[in-house]
């Protein structure tokens, strides 16, 4: 009945939930893996206790969002689940698995609770603050796509400008809803 889905036992479900709480998945790579997931893992007990009770809170609904929703990701090609899944998504056409982009916001917010919790304990370890930080932006910079792209085509590359000037030139109307970005030059 429920076709549509390869369905996964219970093993397969758990090893697909590792990769993505190390990485993230690859349309929303949270970079969290080098600094913030270890300070996460380390600094969640002081969060809680020494943190203020608002903070908390946050800090333990966004950690629990996040192993919900890898659980979730996981056993989402797992038996039952998945026929749940299809069932749902014909009803409401919606993608239940695209909880995944928030991820590098969420990995930031608890790096920033962390961070703000260690700086409310004492103002003197405000240079560690600011290393962490640094170390985390240090870490990212190299994954920001002008860097990462750097030397890869564009996507003006990827149009063919002289083939779409030659079909306009043999139709000889300009087309229409052109999603170039080059547009100006097919007219």
């Amino acid at each position: 009945m429920f076709a549509a889905y390869s369905h996964v036992d219970v093993k397969e479900a758990l090893q697909r939930i590792g990769p993505v709480f190390k990485t993230g998945l690859i349309i929303s790579h949270s970079l969290h893996n080098f600094l913030i997931l270890n300070l996460v893992l380390g600094a969640s007990l002081f969060v809680v206790h020494r943190g203020d009770r608002r903070t908390s809170k946050i800090f333990l609904a966004v950690t629990a969002y996040i192993l919900v929703t890898l659980f979730w990701y996981g056993f989402l090609t797992w038996g039952g689940i998945a026929e749940v899944k299809e069932a749902v998504t014909k009803v409401f056409p919606m993608h239940l698995d695209r909880f995944h982009v928030l991820y590098p916001t969420l990995w930031i917010l608890l790096f920033a609770i962390i961070l703000g919790t260690v700086l409310q304990q004492s103002r003197q370890l405000r240079p560690l603050v600011l290393g962490l930080l640094g170390l985390q932006i240090l870490y990212q910079l190299p994954h920001h796509e002008l860097i990462a792209n750097h030397n890869k085509p564009s996507l003006g590359a990827f149009f063919a400008e002289d083939q779409f000037r030659a079909i306009r030139d043999h139709i000889g109307k300009p087309p229409r809803n052109t999603v170039s970005p080059h547009s100006d030059c097919i007219r």
